[in-house]
């Protein structure tokens, strides 16, 4: 088993319904999806943010370029991390997709900023 469908196997029922909605949102804002070191990265113009399960059954949705994401978006949690910072998606709670969006929106700006001055 390779890829996504590895991903799939390592994930509960109710880790692998959110997944499932927030997979199809990430899709549907206009990201491509590429399993990488066994968890789904997705990419704008490149690495935008990531899906990482957590141990306690949760999801972090982390930023690449995070730390400067989280001056305008302070609910992401940049721990002891120098570039990453991530937003913490409770399993058995309402996902507040709306603001899952809008820092992705966000990310996909920062970077065609980024993609124009290069």
């Amino acid at each position: 088993m390779h890829g996504l469908a590895e991903f799939l196997t390592t994930l509960s029922e109710e880790q692998l319904s959110v997944f499932q909605y927030l997979d199809q949102q990430l899709l549907a804002a206009g990201l491509g999806r590429k399993i990488r070191f066994r968890v789904p990265f997705y990419d704008y113009h490149k690495w935008l943010c990531y899906l990482n399960p957590l141990k306690n059954g949760n999801f972090e949705l982390c930023f690449l370029q995070g730390v400067l994401l989280h001056k305008t978006n302070p609910v992401l949690d940049v721990k002891k991390r120098k570039m990453v910072a991530g937003y913490e998606i409770m399993v058995q709670a309402d996902m507040d997709i709306d603001l899952i969006l809008e820092i992705v929106n966000n990310a996909m700006a920062l970077q065609s900023i980024e993609n124009i001055s290069l």
